[in-house]
């Protein structure tokens, strides 16, 4: 049962998908992002996926797309936060990243193991991302608040479920058991972290034909 749900709750992501790209044209700029960050994120699960078939390591696909994530995903909080969050300070956000991610792949952990020092740091700012999103959120007034302000909540909601469960998963992981059932656990617990996720962005993108 565990093993069966490792392998479909990921592909849940197919419905957020599709429903993002038909809405495409009445979406927001930052809701946009949104739908580039779930193509990137289809695309690599499939190459990631069939590298996994093929008993190739994956991890090198995972390593790149761990950046394209982090950048598409501060962007999308960028777009929302302009107000408070320069246009150099989101780029010095992203070159910082990319800079430590890449030392971590190369020289660190190595590009063919799981890159986990690069992927707890990404689900912490993320979570900084989202708390400051929300709190300013909060106390913005209603006037203040766009059409598309119930759609970006709900998609709010639910990085900030995937990146705090994240957060502990892959701290976790570094120093977890290394046995096959154990692993088995971690990563399905992780497949139900993305299964939420994809639930909450749908919802999200439903809400815009729903506003």
């Amino acid at each position: 049962m565990i093993d069966l749900f490792f392998k479909v709750a990921p592909w849940l992501i197919i419905i957020p998908l599709v429903l993002s790209l038909y809405h495409f044209k009445i979406l927001s700029e930052e809701l946009k992002i949104i739908t580039y960050y779930l193509i990137v994120s289809t695309l690599t699960q499939i190459i990631a996926f069939t590298l996994w078939i093929l008993s190739k390591n994956n991890f090198p696909v995972v390593h790149v797309y761990t950046l394209l994530e982090f950048s598409l995903l501060t962007l999308f909080y960028y777009l929302l936060m302009k107000d408070i969050v320069t246009k150099k300070m989101f780029l010095l956000i992203v070159a910082a990243f990319t800079i430590y991610s890449v030392v971590n792949s190369l020289f660190i952990q190595g590009l063919f193991h799981m890159n986990t020092y690069a992927s707890a740091l990404r689900s912490l700012l993320m979570i900084c991302f989202s708390l400051t999103f929300l709190f300013t959120d909060i106390n913005r007034d209603d006037k203040d608040k766009t059409y598309f302000s119930p759609a970006v909540n709900w998609i709010n909601y639910g990085l900030l479920i995937y990146f705090s469960g994240a957060l502990f998963l892959f701290s976790f992981v570094h120093f977890s058991p290394t046995d096959l059932h154990s692993q088995i656990n971690i990563w399905a617990v992780h497949s139900l972290l993305l299964g939420v996720l994809y639930i909450f962005l749908t919802i999200g993108i439903w809400k815009v034909r729903r506003i």
